[in-house]
């Protein structure tokens, strides 16, 4: 049965991954000039398309580009743990602490760098409120340090954080 099953969820990343960039694409990409033509090409990839089809390519910079490849790295996580069976589950939900560290060293960068918060989170409200112990909302609306690791206090990361602080 987990043979099986582990079989599927193979299936099912390697199919994912079929649609992803190759080394070929990388040359290709390599030759572009512009953004526009970079986002160009990612609108004619299966892996891409759905990400950049309600985008325009001449208002994008690379920072925003970056969010919405995240956001599809995001999108693409759910879509395996939605595939995947309990034990799988198990497994990738302390995967997604990876994520979860990446969205604290995001909120903590613009703390820190001073900018207002520019995280496309809506993809990930529903997972983490499900799976984890942290309010994006108000995480990504921390004014400093002690306000984020104070937002973190249910979670598995206040007290490496509070450790750090004192």
């Amino acid at each position: 049965m987990s043979l099986l099953s582990y079989s599927g969820i193979t299936t099912k990343i390697r199919a994912m991954s079929g649609k992803l960039l190759t080394l070929e694409d990388y040359d290709q990409i390599s030759g572009l000039t512009s953004v526009n033509e970079f986002v160009t090409y990612l609108k004619d990839k299966p892996a891409y398309a759905h990400l950049f089809a309600n985008v325009d390519a001449d208002s994008l910079h690379r920072g925003e580009i970056e969010k919405i490849l995240n956001n599809g790295t995001y999108d693409d996580f759910q879509r395996i743990y939605r595939f995947s069976d309990i034990s799988q589950r198990n497994f990738l939900e302390l995967y997604f602490m990876k994520f979860e560290v990446s969205l604290i060293k995001s909120c903590l960068r613009m703390i820190v760098n001073k900018k207002n918060p520019d995280l496309n989170l809506a993809l990930l409200q529903d997972f983490v409120s499900k799976h984890g112990n942290i309010d994006l909302s108000k995480l990504s609306n921390s004014s400093d340090i002690d306000e984020l690791i104070e937002q973190l206090k249910n979670s598995e990361f206040y007290a490496p954080l509070a450790e750090v602080r004192d």
